[in-house]
């Protein structure tokens, strides 16, 4: 049986080839570096032949496609915010809703506006897309577009 004492005595009294030995075991554990990586992905631990990794991936490909398509509407200057334009855009989000596929629609009339009130959080749209689309309401919804831009939007719009 190998004991510490004895493998000391060893390393002792045959240093040089201890050496090169740990040398050359430091250099072959070294060679392996370059390919460790970190993953937060816990699919890692499953192989293709596990079914429920198959099934996840099969998701996966039906719902996670990963396409984009930006429609980029540009008033002119001036009635970015007017009641006309935003009822425009109400429809056109209501119409790309239409397209094959689409799964997610971010659009400036349906984004949320989250505030709280003591205790309370509430969190409703900025736009009411059902009812009408008053002077006052277009007001409302560019102080709450110009608050959550931090200031960045130009005065001209």
């Amino acid at each position: 049986m190998i004991t510490a004492p004895k493998v000391t005595d060893w390393v002792f009294l045959y240093r040089r080839i201890s050496l090169v030995l740990f040398a050359a075991l430091i250099l072959f554990l070294a060679a392996g570096v370059p390919r460790l990586q970190f993953s937060s992905d816990s699919r890692g631990f499953f192989g293709l032949n596990n079914q429920e990794y198959r099934d996840v991936l099969k998701i996966d490909d039906t719902y996670t496609i990963s396409n984009s398509l930006l429609l980029m509407v540009v008033p002119p200057v001036g009635t970015a915010f007017a009641p006309e334009t935003l009822k425009i855009l109400l429809r056109m989000t209501d119409d790309v809703w239409q397209m094959p596929y689409a799964l997610r629609i971010d659009s400036a009339v349906n984004h949320m506006h989250s505030f709280s009130q003591d205790n309370d959080i509430f969190v409703e749209p900025m736009l009411d897309e059902f009812a009408e689309i008053t002077p006052e309401a277009a007001e409302r919804f560019r102080t709450l577009a110009v608050m959550l831009c931090g200031g960045f939007l130009s005065p001209n719009v």
